[in-house]
């Protein structure tokens, strides 16, 4: 698939994906500024171009200078008269690492400029972030700072075009549409979750809870994504240390101490591995990897090894998969097709081939939501929808990686560019659950959701793909009352 890699070396630049990024979204980016603000503005090149007093549209990468933004540098000094060392301890008491002193630079290959963003209309520096692909209209000032009138994204891609209910007479649910669900934040071994609220999932899925009415949708669910946080994750303060002044007894406690750790530890992927042969058993499941899971914490995560999950490796319905996850699901009635990884590199499936009616299935694709969670920390932007809205105008799934969000210093790729428009876009491990359709110049259409973590809220989120629309499931026992 596109977001498994092989090269996770870390020894390459990370400036190497800026370039590449900024490379690949400039052709569509052009297009949506020409469009925007017509062909009678010159265009530059480059950021050096730009001439002072001279109107004109200049493309490039956002990078926000940050007072707050933590600094490796000033933990390792650890200097008080430093005076950089307390800000952002103050910023995490906020959540945000965000202060009116911060500013906005475009850059390329060339160089940067300082962008004035003070014209009515225009985003606030604090709700922009570093990596996103812009372009903009303005003036450059003798100061050497770009008044800047006007801004684009690139805007939705292109869209391959699917059999869905459109029009409002079949816009009904149809008893044959596929369903798909949709759940997150499992945190499998975390004492202070209600673990009969997973069993009453477990068993609605396998048709097992409910009427008549229950079982026939359940029957219909075609598809199953985990979107991560699936493992409950052991506090790093509440491991055990190995104390003792390093006595054979001392020792012999020590390792005690440690074994019954690791048994703790396991314990969480011993009820995953459980649960997931119970719903393999009716349903193709895709195990996405995410915050908290026994796996790399670089973005593009790796999917979990299958021998983690002994029991489940046995079915050939479930996979493991990467973070971000794409997949094409099949729309047909009744189809036993199992849903495919999409490849950036197979050129038999590309855009402009699914564009034009290739394959009949729905092009689903998301994160386990550490980038929506990343932006959060370093904006004003609240709301998951908003943040996925634009991270669709972006075309971007990650855009504050590498800056904040680790990910490997891929140098010949960017595998978080969206190069095709999803219709199912969503982001897990969210506070809430939340839905709402996007519809894009072309006649794109995607459906946008934000999946609640199942630990806080018991919530799972059912999907019909045929009319896009999505609903949220309470397995709370208060539900069930």
């Amino acid at each position: 698939g596109r977001y498994t890699t092989s090269k996770r070396q870390l020894s390459s630049q990370y400036a190497d994906i800026y370039y590449y990024r900024l490379n690949k979204l400039k052709k569509p980016l052009k297009e949506a500024a020409s469009r925007k603000f017509g062909t009678s503005l010159p265009t530059v090149n480059r950021i050096l171009e730009l001439e002072i007093g001279i109107k004109s549209v200049v493309c490039g990468t956002l990078y926000k200078e940050m007072k707050l933004k933590p600094n490796i540098l000033d933990e390792i000094n650890n200097d008080p008269t430093a005076g950089a060392t307390n800000p952002p301890i103050e910023g995490l008491k906020n959540g945000r690492f965000v202060s009116d002193e911060d500013t906005i630079v475009l850059e390329d290959e060339s160089g940067r400029v300082t962008l004035n963003l003070e014209a009515e209309g225009l985003p606030k520096v604090a709700q922009l972030v570093t990596g996103a692909v812009l372009a903009f209209v303005g003036i450059l000032h003798e100061n050497g700072a770009l008044i800047v009138s006007d801004m684009c994204a690139p805007g939705l891609p292109p869209q391959r075009k699917i059999a869905l209910h459109s029009s409002s007479s079949d816009a009904k649910e149809s008893d044959s549409d596929p369903l798909m669900l949709l759940v997150s934040g499992l945190s499998l071994g975390d004492p202070t979750s209600d673990p009969l609220a997973t069993d009453l999932l477990v068993d609605y899925v396998t048709g097992n809870l409910g009427g008549s009415a229950d079982h026939a949708e359940a029957a219909r669910i075609a598809q199953v994504i985990v979107a991560g946080a699936s493992c409950y994750s052991t506090p790093e303060g509440a491991k055990p240390a190995a104390e003792g002044g390093g006595g054979a007894s001392d020792k012999a406690a020590a390792a005690d101490r440690m074994r019954a750790q690791h048994r703790v530890d396991a314990s969480p992927l011993q009820e995953l591995d459980l649960m997931l042969t119970r719903l393999c058993a009716s349903v193709p499941v895709d195990v996405m990897a995410g915050p908290g899971d026994p796996c790399c914490m670089y973005m593009p995560q790796q999917p979990l090894l299958p021998c983690l999950l002994p029991s489940a490796k046995t079915y050939n319905t479930l996979r493991t998969t990467t973070n971000p996850y794409e997949a094409t699901i099949a729309l047909k009635a009744g189809s036993n097709e199992k849903s495919s990884f999409s490849s950036s590199k197979d050129k038999s499936t590309s855009a402009s081939a699914k564009q034009d009616g290739a394959a009949d299935g729905v092009l689903v694709m998301g994160t386990s939501g550490q980038n929506v969670e990343d932006i959060i920390k370093y904006s004003t932007l609240d709301g998951s929808l908003d943040i996925l809205e634009r991270l669709l105008e972006w075309r971007h799934l990650a855009p504050t990686a590498p800056d904040t969000l680790a990910c490997f210093p891929l140098a010949d790729e960017d595998p978080f560019i969206i190069e095709e428009c999803p219709h199912i876009f969503f982001a897990g491990n969210q506070q809430e659950y939340g839905a709402t359709t996007m519809t894009g110049p072309d006649n794109q259409k995607v459906l946008i959701i934000s999946v609640p973590s199942f630990s806080s809220t018991n919530t799972a989120v059912l999907v019909n793909m045929r009319t896009l629309e999505s609903r949220p499931i309470d397995f709370s026992c208060d539900a069930f009352e």
